[in-house]
């Protein structure tokens, strides 16, 4: 499965949720594509770029209202289904909360009632 990473470089934790997800990635079958913005978060060798994915299973954005409309900004249009994930600041967005360790771990989401 080809997953894109688009992130926030701002936010402190970006750098951990990336190195998690880089360890994780091989075991689930997913393949990583990342922007170029945050690629030197990642550790060593940082994902392949966006540009080099033929086709994108899944985007994840990592940040706030801002990078997810940036991340769907990079699909051009493509039917891509879109994992927003709100690292830190309240935003009209922010429906759901969860860790990011439960992403991989089968933990589930729950509704938030934070409006």
């Amino acid at each position: 499965m080809n997953v894109g990473v688009v992130g926030n470089p701002t936010y402190r934790d970006l750098k951990s949720i990336l190195a998690h997800l880089a360890q994780v990635a091989p075991r689930l079958g997913f393949t990583i594509f990342t922007e170029q913005r945050i690629g030197g978060l990642w550790p060593e060798p940082p994902p392949p770029s966006l540009t080099q994915s033929a086709h994108l299973d899944c985007l994840i954005t990592l940040g706030g209202d801002g990078t997810l409309l940036r991340g769907a900004r990079t699909l051009n249009g493509a039917a891509t289904p879109i994992l927003g994930v709100n690292l830190g600041r309240s935003s009209p967005s922010r429906a759901w909360r969860s860790s990011p360790a439960s992403w991989t771990s089968g933990g589930r989401a729950a509704p938030s009632r934070s409006c």
